[in-house]
């Protein structure tokens, strides 16, 4: 009779009617359907029972338990909804076979916990009375036994064991693991000081240990510390050169310090010799070309940054353009479900992670070429004045001495790039000789490349465009199609929008950022000053339109009378300490753009 329900469906009916009536149908279902609360939304529903249904599912779990003591999902689904001294119980017990067999991966598991505040803290509290225990005695405290479902999942949470502990040392020591645990809990919370801290303690016991080098290099990066998050990435990487996994954590982090020759060549331990470059845009490595175009934007390279974020659209064109040999194909062989996915994904093609931030790179980079002229002319201007200004002879020594300048700088930059790469292909060499026998003769007979030489490698014809507004706006189209619920598609819109004069769409563009992020959200206080002033300073010339932006301007100010007045309410509110610097930066900046003299 229970043939055919849902995971949702046993539970409720377990709720409901009590333990004995689907023990036999629960022990019986996939590994799949046991597994299926922790999708998110039907954990959320796990979280509203009553107190008689969670005693009723407790109950349940309780026998399965029994039944199955090697069976983790029978020890992990209650703790999504047991409550108070029964969740600690239970805790307790499912987390001791994590710690004392070294399993890295406990944080992640109880992540989802952490939405429910009492939860959190909870954890907390337990996890610092294992570190307190294990650093005074060498053991775990007493398994905690409140509660009907808090039996113990497997021999290793026996105090016998718990009592073997205070010998152990590095990554077998429990107390390498409850460190690892905090740095991750406290990193969460936001506390990064406290988490490097207790990172440091756990590399004193274990130096070597990946996971906490990734975990160090996660938390610097929350810190802001991209520099050293891409040491300890890199060293990370190092202690294991055959590891994939650790090489590209590596990578992103070295694209995101800036370092784009590092990351380069390190991408280039795991792909094919002699052609690196093109086998990374034949395996489609999208992260990898996201990220890089991402670091040469920040460097003000668009030119190479253009590269990178159009060879990403480039591979969703192909994905489009392979389509069409499906259709033909399904409907010959039947394949029906799978035609109507394959209709289904074509909607959604262009709604992926991957392509949002790749056509929102691409539209900064052609409203920057847009802006270059400007902002070139402008500074060129004040460089004639200055030199203006000076004797002849002295005009003379001051380009000498630029040109010098300019110089010393670009050796120096090739210097440095050119002792990073060469330190990386002397670690890859060296990988390579201690991969053991017939390496040579395997690297021998790789093929070279037959792709004819890319005429524009760093995207010199890209930058180059004569309307870069117009890129930008193929761009802008797509994304407010494909993605119209992404905040970054309608901040996009709005810029490119508002450069070209477009008042009603610029204006449609902010209404809806501000209804996906809400007015307090930094980039839509920008995009609000930012429209309102352009609507100020050039109106439009269509009296319909004209009526329409300035009867939509009250519903983004708010209750300020004008723009000067919403950014001062803005900035007021985000004065004190407890606002993000995201939010003081954006006040300050929308400050300064109306009232120059302000700086």
């Amino acid at each position: 009779h229970t043939e055919g329900q849902t995971w949702q469906q046993q539970q409720q009916k377990a709720a409901a009617g009590g333990a004995n009536d689907v023990s036999t149908t629960t022990t019986t279902s996939s590994s799949s359907s046991v597994w299926s609360p922790h999708s998110g939304k039907k954990r959320r529903g796990l979280s509203s029972y009553s107190a008689d249904e969670r005693q009723r599912l407790s109950g349940l779990y309780h026998q399965l338990c029994a039944s199955y003591p090697k069976s983790l999902a029978c020890h992990r689904i209650p703790l999504d909804f047991l409550v108070s001294d029964e969740f600690v119980s239970a805790v307790d017990a499912y987390v001791r076979r994590f710690l004392l067999r070294g399993i890295p991966s406990l944080f992640s598991d109880l992540k989802p916990l952490y939405a429910d505040t009492d939860k959190a803290a909870a954890l907390q509290s337990l996890f610092e009375s294992y570190a307190a225990a294990l650093r005074d005695s060498g053991s775990l405290p007493p398994l905690k036994t409140n509660g009907s479902n808090s039996s113990s999942n497997g021999p290793l949470s026996s105090s016998s064991r718990q009592q073997q502990n205070g010998g152990l040392s590095g990554e077998d020591n429990p107390l390498t693991w409850v460190l690892h645990y905090l740095s991750q809990h406290y990193d969460r919370l936001g506390d990064q000081d406290k988490a490097l801290q207790l990172n440091a303690e756990a590399l004193q016991l274990a130096p070597d240990v990946i996971e906490l080098l990734l975990t160090k290099a996660r938390v610097l990066k929350h810190t802001g510390d991209v520099v050293g998050a891409a040491a300890a990435a890199d060293a990370a990487r190092k202690a294991d050169l055959a590891d994939r996994y650790t090489n590209s954590m590596a990578v992103k982090a070295l694209f995101a310090a800036g370092q784009v020759e590092a990351a380069e060549q390190t991408a280039m331990l795991f792909t094919r010799d002699g052609d690196q470059l093109n086998n990374l845009y034949d395996m489609q490595h999208m992260w990898y070309e996201v990220r890089c175009g991402d670091a040469h934007l920040a460097a003000g390279h668009l030119g190479k940054a253009l590269k990178k974020y159009t060879a990403v659209a480039k591979h969703f064109s192909d994905f489009a353009e392979d389509q069409f040999d499906f259709h033909s194909y399904c409907v010959r062989k039947l394949t029906l479900r799978a035609y109507i996915g394959l209709l289904r994904m074509e909607d959604r093609l262009h709604n992926h992670p991957f392509y949002i931030r790749a056509a929102v790179g691409a539209v900064r980079c052609y409203l920057a070429l847009h802006d270059a002229p400007a902002a070139a002319a402008a500074a060129s201007a004040a460089d004639e004045a200055t030199l203006a200004a000076l004797s002849p002879e002295e005009r003379k020594k001051e380009k000498l001495r630029r040109k010098k300048e300019e110089k010393q700088r670009q050796r120096e930059a090739e210097a440095a790039a050119a002792a990073a790469a060469a330190a990386v292909e002397a670690e890859a060499a060296k990988h390579r000789n201690s991969s053991g026998g017939g390496a040579e003769g395997k690297q021998q007979k790789k093929k070279t490349s037959t792709r004819p030489p890319d005429p524009d490698p760093d995207g010199v014809k890209l930058a180059a465009t004569d309307n870069p507004l117009q890129e930008a706006t193929k761009f802008v189209v797509m994304l407010t199609q494909a993605a119209p619920g992404h905040l970054e598609s309608q901040l996009a819109a709005a810029e490119v929008y508002g450069r070209k004069g477009r008042r009603l769409l610029e204006a449609a563009a902010v209404k809806r950022a501000q209804n996906i992020a809400g007015p307090d959200h930094p980039d839509v206080h920008r995009a609000i000053v930012h429209f309102a002033q352009r609507v100020s300073s050039d109106p439009p010339s269509n009296p319909v339109v004209q009526q329409l932006v300035q009867g939509l301007l009250p519903t983004l100010l708010g209750d300020a009378a004008d723009v000067q007045a919403y950014a001062q309410a803005y900035s007021k509110q985000h004065s004190s300490s407890s606002s993000s610097l995201a939010h003081q930066a954006a006040a300050a900046e929308m400050l300064a753009l109306l009232d120059p003299a302000a700086k």
